[in-house]
């Protein structure tokens, strides 16, 4: 079967907070990135087209960065326990996706 992700995605186990609609927070881990979204686990399903804020930090060997952008939620699925939740950004500025970009390349760099 072949991939159709646009872009590549790195594995990273870290807190996510999404910063719900009615104003509520709640923290959760994320898996992966990439420079089109990321992935979470979390407890509860999640409905597919809901925006929510997105707020996580991201270290490479050079510099650290707080990103705050907000994720449409572009698929949901059971895995294990837990529910997979991946996020498509929507507003993501340009500093942000190039900090990004560089974790990306620098986590390949890590596995090689």
């Amino acid at each position: 079967m072949q991939d159709k992700r646009k872009h590549v995605r790195v594995s990273t186990e870290r807190s996510v907070r999404l910063l719900l609609s009615s104003g509520k927070s709640v923290t959760t881990k994320m898996v992966n990135i990439a420079e089109g979204g990321l992935a979470i686990l979390y407890d509860a399903p999640a409905k597919i087209g809901t925006v929510l804020g997105l707020e996580f930090t991201l270290a490479t060997k050079r510099d650290i960065r707080d990103i705050k952008t907000k994720g449409v939620i572009a698929h949901c699925h059971l895995s294990g326990v837990k529910y997979y939740i991946g996020f498509e950004f929507v507003d993501l500025n340009e500093a942000d996706a190039a900090f990004i970009s560089s974790f990306i390349v620098y986590k390949q760099g890590m596995v090689k």
